[in-house]
């Protein structure tokens, strides 16, 4: 089991009706983000930043990597060098990626809602609209 967040976006309550259920109307935008080191961003560093619109951190990737590999060259090291350093720049974003992620949610308005244990994201969605219904 895996811990997943639950991100809502954030909702103007004077606009709805008295009547309703305001989760029912942000049910399409709930987010579950996974804990801990994301294998997408690590295998597909770029591609998955792009998708993500983490633009700040696409252009973090280029210009570590750029520099690194400058860096590499300059001293003369050898393949393998070059292979463990960008590995090891792999690794530290597949660490970081999911907090990206989150404040990147942040900062367009996603509050943290709770923390579910569930095996998938879908799973995780889902018991947080049981925990809802069952609360009210």
């Amino acid at each position: 089991m895996r811990f997943h967040t639950i991100h809502l976006p954030s909702i103007n309550l004077i606009d709805q009706p008295i009547n309703t259920n305001p989760l029912w109307d942000q049910i399409d935008e709930v987010v579950a983000i996974k804990e801990g080191f994301c294998w997408p961003a690590f295998l597909f560093s770029m591609v998955w930043a792009i998708f993500y619109r983490l633009w700040i951190y696409v252009f973090y990737l280029v210009a570590i990597n750029s520099i690194v590999l400058i860096l590499i060259f300059q001293f003369g090291a050898n393949h393998l060098v070059i292979f463990f350093s960008l590995m090891v720049i792999l690794i530290l974003f597949g660490y970081v990626a999911n907090d990206a992620r989150r404040s990147n949610l942040r900062k367009k308005g996603f509050f943290e809602q709770i923390i579910v244990i569930a095996p998938t994201k879908n799973t995780a969605i889902r018991r947080y609209l049981d925990i809802c219904v069952v609360r009210r």
